[in-house]
């Protein structure tokens, strides 16, 4: 967990973000990392949070404790966000509002706030091929590597991250 804590110290040096928005990027960075190495189900399920509750809830506490351990994090909003954008992969895959899961997701960063609120919408609009980009490229590996799931740097779009020929996702980036 170490390196994973160590890539994350750098990204967000690396951002130049200060203060809230500093601690909103760790939130999204972390729990974008995690969510994104978490698998989905093999076919639809009755409720995507039960099913994260009762197949990931454990994993993602253990890894959020760990990193909050060597650094100080929100770990609530972590696990909260964890969990929304893994139930928004999950949505992408079996009840997609369309066929394109970019534009999937780019509706979220466009929405009222339902999904993701406040700062945090405002953060991930404010350059997200940058910011987010240019982070999971670095630390999505890691925390897969931590997670003893594959990884896939050369991923782009999460489409191709869910693809049905993999039983384990692959880890994404938007860019």
């Amino acid at each position: 967990m170490l390196k994973v804590v160590s890539s994350i110290t750098s990204l967000l040096s690396e951002s130049g973000k200060q203060g809230q928005d500093r601690a909103i990027f760790a939130a999204v960075l972390i729990s974008r990392s995690i969510a994104v190495c978490l698998q989905l189900p093999t076919s639809p399920v009755a409720n995507p949070y039960e099913f994260f509750n009762s197949s990931h809830a454990a994993t993602v506490n253990s890894v959020v404790s760990a990193i909050n351990e060597a650094m100080v994090i929100n770990v609530g909003e972590v696990q909260r966000l964890t969990r929304e954008q893994w139930v928004a992969r999950y949505r992408m895959v079996y009840t997609p509002t369309n066929g394109d899961a970019l534009a999937c997701l780019n509706a979220c960063l466009e929405s009222d706030g339902s999904i993701f609120a406040g700062d945090v919408l405002r953060i991930l609009k404010s350059n997200p091929t940058r910011d987010m980009g240019w982070a999971m490229r670095e630390l999505g590996c890691v925390v897969a590597d931590e997670l003893g799931v594959a990884a896939n740097p050369n991923v782009d779009t999460l489409e191709s991250a869910t693809s049905p020929q993999s039983d384990k996702p692959a880890v994404a980036i938007q860019g």
